[in-house]
């Protein structure tokens, strides 16, 4: 897998604790750095199944400074994969890139759902905890699992 991001941003950083936690495997990119390229760009964009706009960094001083949340909708699509080639903060971060998907920013419960397999629940309907093993996870088990790098939790299926 590759792990494109901004070595100082606070959600990145969330982002590769999260990763280390659950032993997986891979390689850095600092996106300020080392830009994706527009061909990068086009294969994560189908990859990802998301909205062009999505990879936007839409929070980021270099947006609002280019002023593109009013520029960006009468721009080509050719023009916003350049755009966002000139300049990696203006990229959403992190980016997780595997095999098969890409995953634009940091969700907990969505890279779990898309790297481990694993449903997350609160059990009040709103996804947030892991049920632990994700290998193991039975649904309406109403049993507590112990989890490689994490204290017991129930499962709330």
């Amino acid at each position: 897998m590759l792990f494109v991001c901004y070595p100082k941003c606070s959600t990145c950083k969330k982002a590769q604790a999260w990763l280390d936690a659950h032993s997986l495997s891979y390689q850095v990119r600092d996106i300020k750095t080392q830009n994706p390229t527009q061909e990068e760009l086009r294969l994560w964009h189908q990859k990802s199944g998301l909205p062009l706009k999505r990879f936007f960094n839409t929070s980021g001083q270099q947006y609002r400074a280019l002023e593109l949340k009013d520029k960006l909708p009468t721009l080509t699509e050719e023009e916003q994969f350049s755009l966002l080639a000139t300049d990696g903060m203006l990229a959403k971060r992190p980016l997780l890139v595997t095999e098969n998907r890409v995953l634009v920013g940091f969700k907990e419960a969505e890279w779990a759902a898309a790297l481990l397999g694993c449903a997350y629940s609160t059990g009040s309907g709103s996804l947030r905890r892991p049920c632990i093993p994700w290998s193991s996870c039975k649904i309406s088990c109403g049993r507590s699992f112990p989890g490689p790098g994490f204290l017991r939790r129930k499962h709330f299926m």
